[in-house]
C-alpha cells in the first residue's frame, strides 16, 4: 500500500520537503536505508503533523529537529524503559529497542521506529507509549502505520483515550 492510498489531506502548501541528497545524507549517517514508503511520505507532504498529534521527522539537514537529530529519541526510550516509565510488552526486548531507527514523536510523548537492523523495504513500524502502553508494532511501512493511527487501532497503539486520528497533515514552517 502506497501512502497515497491512506487518504491524506495536507492544510497548505507542503514545506521542507527533501532533496535525494538529503535522503542519501540520513541514510549515511544512520547507517540504514530509509524504507520506500517514507521517503515518498517526506518527498510528497515534507515537514508536517499529522492529526495535530504527530511529528515525522525529515531527513534533511533544514531543519534542527531532522532523523538524524531524532534519533536521540532512542536513547530517550531506553531510559524510560529503565525508569519503569515505559514498558517492553507487548511486542518489544531491549535489543530491539537499542535497534531502533526513530522516525517521529507525538506532542504527548509517544515515539515511532523501526528496527534498524529490518533488511524489509519498508520494514514493520513500532510505537513506544509511556504508562504501560509498552512497545507495540503498528504496521508495515510507513502507509500501515498512518493507517494504524488513523483507525480503531488508534486506541491499542496510542492509549484508550484516542480514537482515530484524522489523516490530515498540516505543513510546519522552519521557525517552529
Amino acid at each position: 500500500m502506497l501512502v497515497a492510498d491512506v487518504g491524506l489531506s495536507i492544510d497548505g502548501a507542503p514545506v521542507c520537503v527533501p532533496a535525494q541528497a538529503d535522503v542519501s545524507w540520513a541514510e549515511s549517517r544512520l547507517g540504514f536505508s530509509l524504507p520506500d514508503s517514507y521517503v515518498e511520505y517526506v518527498s510528497t507532504w515534507g515537514r508536517a503533523v499529522l492529526s495535530d498529534l504527530v511529528y515525522v521527522f525529515v531527513p534533511t539537514r533544514a531543519v534542527p529537529d531532522n532523523i538524524v537529530v531524532g534519533q536521540s529519541q532512542r536513547q530517550a526510550t531506553l531510559s524510560d524503559i529503565d525508569a519503569g516509565i515505559a514498558e517492553l510488552e507487548p511486542d518489544g526486548s531491549v535489543d530491539l529497542v537499542e535497534r531502533f531507527v526513530m522516525f517521529g514523536i507525538s506532542f504527548n510523548g509517544h515515539r515511532f521506529a523501526w528496527d534498524g537492523a529490518s533488511q524489509a523495504d519498508d520494514p514493520v513500524v513500532y510505537v513506544v507509549g509511556e504508562n504501560a502502553l509498552g512497545v507495540r508494532s503498528v504496521g508495515v511501512g510507513f502507509s500501515g502505520f498512518v493507517n494504524g493511527v488513523c483507525t480503531q487501532a488508534s486506541r491499542q497503539l496510542l492509549g484508550p483515550g484516542y480514537g482515530p486520528l484524522h489523516p490530515q497533515l498540516k505543513p510546519l514552517p522552519m521557525r517552529e
